[in-house]
């Protein structure tokens, strides 16, 4: 499990081993017992940095170097049938396939 907390001064990504061990099969309701496991927790050193200056630093790079920039015209489309999709799955209530420039991906 991962544990996301932007507020947190020291560690804003926590990795922790939590989960639930299930037994194989039981003859009886009484023999079957989930297992819950609760581990180690591993903060995550992260690169505090403020995100719309990485932004502006990369588009500068892009600009005056040729430098190819890590986020591209494709990507920004994949976003967008992405949330169009999810918005028709919540007024639908219903899976819905993502239609990516023509091509409809997933189920």
């Amino acid at each position: 499990m991962l544990i996301y907390d932007d507020l947190s001064a020291d560690s804003k990504v926590v990795l922790c081993d939590k989960g639930v061990d299930v037994p194989g099969y039981s003859e009886s309701y009484g023999d079957f017992k989930l297992s819950y496991r609760y581990g180690e927790e591993t903060p995550q050193v992260l690169e505090d940095t403020e995100p719309l200056r990485n932004e502006a630093e990369q588009f500068l790079l892009s600009i005056r170097d040729g430098a190819a920039s890590p986020s591209t015209g494709k990507h920004g489309a994949e976003v967008v049938a992405m949330l169009e999709a999810a918005m028709k799955a919540v007024e639908t209530e219903q899976t819905v396939p993502v239609d990516y420039m023509g091509a409809r991906l997933g189920r």
